[in-house]
């Protein structure tokens, strides 16, 4: 059954999985349903170049930092990471290993106490493979998504299933418009459905500009299902003059996919805003963040039948992307109703949630970045990386 009232969230530990000197950020975290253990990764500097390292084990009791991705001094970035009820873990991101410069998918999984050998997911084709998600199915078997140049121009979003074993089929196209999609987020039900959300540019048919991200460009989020055989025609969530961006995407207990984005509604100010589907179309949004507050990228997870956000919000919606800003989780209810914010951080620069639910402990894992430097770009200075455990009591 929907629950009708909220549950009762309670922090119940925090601990910083990385601290200065060095520049940690894009954590994130996944919970294994076979053996409980917390898996959490990042990207950090060894050397002069950017990798990705990882942790595991249980709160005060993590392994120590060390890279999943090869340290060869190419850049490897834009992480991802997703647990199978089978105690793989499944990690994707972006490499520059073939030249340097060309950008391609790698995957590969943890098994058995250790980092299984690593796949070429994407095309060495001269074309760029951009911001890989990865999902697991019920039986275990992975699958990989993120959005491709290789059409001509434009991008489009392309996914992959793989065997669990290094085994991976042939590329589905989710996405075919022949314009610029982007950013896709998955998650998969308990029917293996496959459940995509993205953020599309086709609203800037016959625009030059090649920045089809920028600042007073329209940008919708999209979704969309495919069933292993099939897609679902595309169902566009947001209708806004502006940029909406940022999907995330989690499905519950009963299939239903709940999706957050974040709206401009004037330029370069962002409120995060909520939808759940209901036979195949979004119900009416509901904002999250604060009216009179500028959020960021958040996050969303299901436990069981309940659907919780980790956002941040800027207590000066006018300063720039360095200035204090609180961290929250917050539980939404099948009627629309908001509870009350729970505080995960109140001061510092807290950014960048990711989140996961672990059911067998009834808890949620939410995983950020405390930037302590001044770049407003986010590209150099110190940070922290937070873990911090919730306990979601039903009783309440």
């Amino acid at each position: 059954m929907p629950p009708l009232s909220f549950a009762a969230l309670s922090v119940v530990t925090k601990e910083a999985l990385s601290t200065p000197p060095g520049y940690a950020y894009d954590s994130h975290v996944a919970v294994s349903p076979a053996t409980n253990e917390i898996f959490c990764c990042w990207c950090t500097k060894i050397g002069d170049v950017p990798e990705v390292v990882w942790r595991q084990g249980i709160p005060g009791e993590f392994s120590e930092p060390v890279a999943i991705t090869d340290v060869d001094g190419r850049r490897s970035w834009n992480p991802s990471l997703a647990a199978g009820p089978d105690g793989r873990v499944h990690f994707a991101h972006m490499d520059q290993k073939i030249d340097g410069l060309q950008k391609e998918i790698y995957v590969k999984a943890w098994s058995d106490g250790s980092w299984g050998s690593e796949t070429l997911l994407s095309l060495d084709d001269g074309w760029t493979g951009w911001d890989p998600d990865v999902a697991v199915y019920p039986d275990g078997r992975p699958a990989v998504c993120w959005f491709d140049h290789r059409f001509r121009v434009q991008h489009e979003i392309l996914l992959r299933v793989g065997d669990g074993n290094g085994n991976w089929g042939p590329d589905v196209r989710m996405t075919k418009d022949d314009f610029w999609q982007y950013f896709p987020d998955i998650a998969i039900d308990s029917d293996s459905v496959v459940h995509l959300s993205y953020v599309d540019a086709r609203e800037q048919l016959g625009d030059e500009d090649v920045d089809h991200y920028g600042v007073g460009k329209n940008l919708e989020t999209y979704y969309r299902t495919w069933n292993g055989t099939s897609l679902s025609p595309e169902v566009r969530i947001t209708w806004t003059p502006l940029r909406s961006v940022a999907s995330q995407i989690a499905v519950d207990n009963a299939r239903k996919a709940h999706l957050i984005w974040l709206d401009e509604s004037a330029k370069g100010w962002w409120r995060l805003y909520y939808t759940r589907i209901e036979s195949g179309q979004p119900c009416d949004p509901i904002p999250v963040s604060n009216t009179n507050k500028r959020a960021d990228l958040s996050a969303v997870a299901c436990l069981g039948s309940r659907t919780f956000m980790a956002y941040p919000e800027y207590d000066d919606p006018h300063s720039p992307s360095t200035g204090m800003s609180r961290l929250y989780v917050r539980e939404v209810l099948p009627d629309g109703r908001l509870g009350t914010p729970l505080v995960l951080a109140v001061s510092g620069t807290n950014v960048h949630p990711r989140m996961a639910a672990d059911p067998s402990r009834k808890m949620l894992w939410v995983i950020w970045m405390e930037y302590l430097g001044e770049d407003e770009t986010f590209t150099t200075g110190d940070s922290n990386i937070w873990l911090s455990g919730i306990k979601v009591d039903e009783q309440a």
